[in-house]
């Protein structure tokens, strides 16, 4: 979706989304069935719902402590996302969320003002950059990623992306800088992601 979106833009990506959704139940059949009331996926959300319980109090702010999860668990989170929260806080978690938020919101930007990349190699890679941050932020949701070397190096990418993008600009400068707006984003999409995730769990999980 994420290179789709930005090689041919919004709306063609969201037809072929909506086609392949509509593809997985009959090409994937029983494979294509996500459990999440019982087995492996019900374990998952019992395993966010502990850490997240634990940090109902003050330690919301700094959190258990890094590599703590399992004392709050039987396992460790399976979620990226929740484990950095749950361990580093809300301002730990905040920090981490910000890695990829921060470029995928300067992608967002210039998709929206139809920004034009002057490298031609950069705008080439453009589309491939975005699905590589999008498939490894979608894959730490079920995984627990947050402190090994390669989601950084994804980290890395994107950042050191839109730094050459601003680089090769006719006046080089910054695409984005970081100032009192994109901080009020940043964090009103990180508290949102980690009370999302605390409804989520109160839905679904089954004791």
């Amino acid at each position: 979706m994420a290179w789709l979106s930005t090689k041919y833009g919004g709306k063609v990506a969201i037809a072929i989304g909506c086609l392949c959704a509509m593809a997985v139940p009959v090409a994937l059949g029983r494979a294509a069935n996500i459990d999440i009331s019982s087995g492996t996926g019900q374990n998952r959300i019992q395993h966010w719902s502990d850490g997240l319980m634990a940090i109902r109090n003050s330690r919301i702010v700094f959190g258990i402590g890094e590599g703590n999860y399992t004392e709050v668990s039987s396992h460790v989170a399976h979620n990226s996302w929740v484990h950095a929260f749950v361990e580093l806080g809300f301002v730990g978690g905040t920090f981490f969320f910000g890695c990829f938020f921060l470029t995928a919101y300067t992608f967002l930007l210039m998709k929206r003002f139809r920004f034009q990349i002057s490298h031609p190699e950069l705008q080439r890679l453009f589309p491939y950059v975005a699905a590589i941050l999008a498939e490894w932020s979608m894959g730490i949701c079920t995984l627990s990623r947050c402190y090994v070397p390669s989601t950084y190096m994804v980290v890395g990418l994107g950042a050191a992306f839109v730094n050459l993008v601003g680089f090769y600009r006719s006046h080089p400068r910054p695409l984005v800088v970081l100032n009192r707006y994109v901080v009020v984003a940043w964090v009103t999409c990180s508290m949102a992601l980690l009370i999302g995730a605390y409804v989520f769990v109160r839905l679904f999980v089954r004791w």
